[in-house]
């Protein structure tokens, strides 16, 4: 199906539409929109009209579309109600500021191309931030709630694991990361652990340095899920790292020992 028109129908609180390349909803009461779109071909979608709009999840929208500080904008002008934001699988500006009073959850799913990322919602309380790539954004909150609960979870390979200090301090000191949920996938090629040496720039944070460069924030839940492809002599000092330098509360190893896991399950 290309196209979806949806207006009037005043009894309608929710949709779930999926694989529809141009969606329209003029649906002044509803209140919960699922779009999913077809992630290799271009779309379209407006909602501008939704304005009890509360629950918006939007998924696959990677081909010539870009979710920019314009669209966060428009969208909470529209929509001033709305409460829950999920963004998965979407194409990203590599600076956005999401801003609003109302939000109060917000999970962006691997989101690609963003870079830097800054939050102004006094009243959020669950941020989800899933990614399973190599290259970590910085993440600003600017206003917060006191209750808020930030919940990482990365899939990354271990040539990029130095950014991953530099990546948790910048929840330090507000204490903001509940948990951190991490697993190395596999590199199919020879690598090297390489560490930028740019001078004008800030120097990365090594995971596996003794004693850490930079106290880290306390981690209330530190999940293992896999651990692959790390050279013998360094599960010592990624132990090390994880566990006494960053004081995880809680601790939850679920690791396959075909995964390469039997090293790093013994240290």
């Amino acid at each position: 199906m290309k196209s979806l028109s949806l207006q009037g129908l005043e009894n309608l609180k929710g949709v779930d539409i999926q694989g529809v390349r141009e969606v329209e909803i003029d649906v002044p009461n509803i209140e919960r929109i699922y779009y999913g779109a077809v992630s290799h071909k271009p779309c379209k979608m407006n909602f501008d009209s939704c304005k009890n709009l509360r629950d918006l999840t939007i998924m696959n929208t990677k081909t010539d579309f870009v979710i920019s500080d314009k669209w966060f904008l428009n969208l909470f002008a529209n929509s001033p109600l709305l409460e829950s934001l999920k963004l998965e699988e979407c194409f990203m500006s590599e600076k956005i500021g999401i801003s609003s009073s109302q939000l109060k959850s917000l999970v962006l799913s691997n989101c690609s191309t963003m870079e830097e990322i800054e939050i102004d919602t006094p009243n959020l309380a669950s941020f989800r931030y899933y990614f399973a790539g190599d290259d970590l954004p910085s993440i600003h909150f600017r206003r917060y709630s006191s209750q808020l609960d930030v919940n990482v979870k990365l899939h990354m390979i271990p040539t990029c694991l130095h950014q991953l200090g530099k990546f948790v301090k910048q929840f330090r000191p507000r204490k903001l990361l509940t948990s951190l949920s991490l697993s190395m996938r596999q590199e199919y090629q020879n690598y090297h652990y390489w560490y930028p040496e740019e001078e004008d720039e800030e120097e990365e944070e090594d995971p596996f340095s003794l004693p850490a460069k930079v106290p880290a924030p306390v981690i209330e839940h530190l999940f293992i899920r896999s651990v692959r492809e790390i050279k013998p002599d360094d599960y010592l000092l990624f132990v090390y790292r994880l566990f006494h330098c960053w004081y995880p509360e809680t601790i939850s190893l679920s690791l396959n020992p075909s995964h390469g896991s039997k090293e790093f399950i013994k240290v």
